[in-house]
């Protein structure tokens, strides 16, 4: 057989070259398009991840400012609508009202700053922090103050004479709740000029943010998981307080430990309000039950 010319043999060569060279630059074109589509992919995925982890932290932060402003309103709402209070605030009781509401800002969680005035805006008791204060509501507050007052003191029969809002202080911001004084039941035997309301402010100072901050899942802060062993009627408990609660209120429902229904410890009816209670009027009904002649802030918030 003979052999095709040198010239032929080079040229068969040289095509195969040409075409493997092609071949591998249109499969390394391929792998650097799909590479390309996966990166893209890849980052829009991770900038959607981010901007849902951002929105959900909004959520979550917005959530615990919520539930600052509404503990707040929760303790306003207790010591306002209180007969006692009723009773020795219209009569003057000076000590009275200093040994509940003034010395109860000392080291609480709750409320740091107590007021009581009168319609014209009057002061008539102000502690903050366990001590008598030496500033002016009209110097120390922002005018927001004044449009909660005014929402409290105009509320008509069918609304609650309480509003609560954040306003400015010179310490920062503090949640501030504004509320008449008055029976439990929401009665007042007194004409409108002789109406006493309840200020209460908590400042959302650096300690209080650092506390939320452990409680949600805020700024890379993981959620505390408490070392707490319930004992064994717990779980089952909870489906029967909340059948229970609304009908005749938790204290009626069997599955309440002895020591609630006793009415032997505030403490725990607080604790089994909180943790069980879904609705308003079981725990009020709680809150009837618990004594309230000597208040200490843990019988109010455990």
């Amino acid at each position: 057989m003979r052999l095709l010319p040198s010239r032929f043999r080079r040229s068969a060569t040289l095509g195969r070259r040409s075409a493997v060279t092609s071949m591998l630059l249109a499969f390394a074109v391929v792998v650097v398009l799909v590479t390309i589509f996966i990166l893209t992919a890849l980052d829009r995925i991770a900038d959607y991840a981010n901007r849902l982890d951002d929105e959900r932290s909004r959520e979550t932060t917005s959530g615990a400012i919520q539930t600052f402003q509404e503990q707040l309103h929760a303790t306003l709402n207790d010591y306002a609508a209180w007969d006692d209070a009723a009773q020795f605030v219209y009569a003057g009781d000076d000590a009275w009202v200093v040994g509940n509401y003034g010395d109860m800002t000392a080291n609480s969680d709750l409320f740091d700053v107590a007021l009581i005035m009168d319609t014209d805006r009057n002061v008539l008791m102000a502690y903050q922090d366990g001590a008598p204060v030496t500033w002016s509501p009209q110097n120390y507050f922002d005018t927001s103050l004044w449009t909660l007052f005014d929402k409290a003191s105009s509320a008509g029969a069918e609304t609650v004479p309480e509003a609560v809002g954040f306003v400015e202080t010179k310490n920062g911001i503090a949640a501030v709740g504004v509320a008449l004084i008055r029976q439990k039941s929401g009665e007042l035997a007194q004409p409108v000029e002789g109406r006493r309301f309840l200020i209460f402010g908590r400042h959302l100072d650096e300690r209080k943010i650092l506390k939320l901050s452990e409680t949600y899942v805020i700024g890379g802060f993981d959620l505390p998981v408490p070392a707490i062993r319930f004992p064994t009627w717990w779980k089952s408990a909870i489906f029967t307080a909340r059948r229970c609660s609304g009908s005749s209120g938790i204290r009626a429902c069997p599955a309440m430990p002895p020591i609630c229904r006793s009415g032997r410890s505030s403490i725990a009816r607080w604790r089994w309000s909180a943790c069980f209670s879904s609705s308003s009027s079981s725990a009020a009904a709680i809150r009837s039950t618990a004594s309230r002649r000597t208040r200490r802030r843990h019988d109010i918030w455990p």
